[in-house]
């Protein structure tokens, strides 16, 4: 958990990550993500179709024991995320 969190700030350094659930797809469709991460409380359909579009590009998926409302702090965003996908 701790390595993903760390993973998650490295990448808002490096200004290599995005937020939300239609860029994610879109990046995957694309097969321009890395490593997505899903907050606990995503909801069903998204975590579904994230799923799916990265088992077709082989991306790894990643699971946090967090909520939004944390990783909202983690990112320091003014607005809920519920998820983060790092970029090639």
């Amino acid at each position: 958990m701790a390595d993903a969190i760390s993973e998650i700030q490295k990448a808002i350094a490096d200004k290599k990550q995005v937020y939300g659930l239609s860029v994610a797809l879109k990046l995957l469709k694309a097969k321009k993500v890395k490593k997505v991460f899903l907050v606990s409380n995503v909801a069903a359909q998204a975590q579904t179709d994230i799923m799916y579009y990265a088992e077709l590009t082989n991306t790894p998926v990643e699971k946090l024991t967090i909520t939004n409302e944390d990783l909202t702090i983690i990112c320091k965003k003014p607005f809920m995320i519920n998820i983060v996908s790092i970029t090639a």
